[in-house]
């Protein structure tokens, strides 16, 4: 459900697709984490999962909004991924 808000906010599939693509690596460290901790996976891990993956979204968000608005504006390519 979150990819389609994702693609109707770009309209733009691999913009979706990088964002969801940052929810992914937060998932596999938040796991990562929980196995080197030794730690079960509980209620409270699972909160802090539904948290982290929020925060990865609007990160996600962020930058593909920033990078997007920079290429609108005619910035080079590489510029505005060093910028974003």
């Amino acid at each position: 459900m979150i990819f389609f808000l994702l693609y109707f906010a770009f309209r733009s599939v691999l913009d979706a697709l990088v964002v969801m693509s940052n929810v992914v690596a937060m998932s596999l460290g938040g796991l990562w984490a929980l196995m080197l901790t030794g730690t079960n996976f509980n209620i409270s891990a699972g909160v802090g999962f539904i948290s982290i993956l929020g925060v990865a979204v609007m990160n996600g968000l962020l930058l593909v909004s920033a990078f997007n608005g920079l290429r609108a504006h005619g910035t080079p390519l590489h510029e505005s991924l060093m910028q974003g």
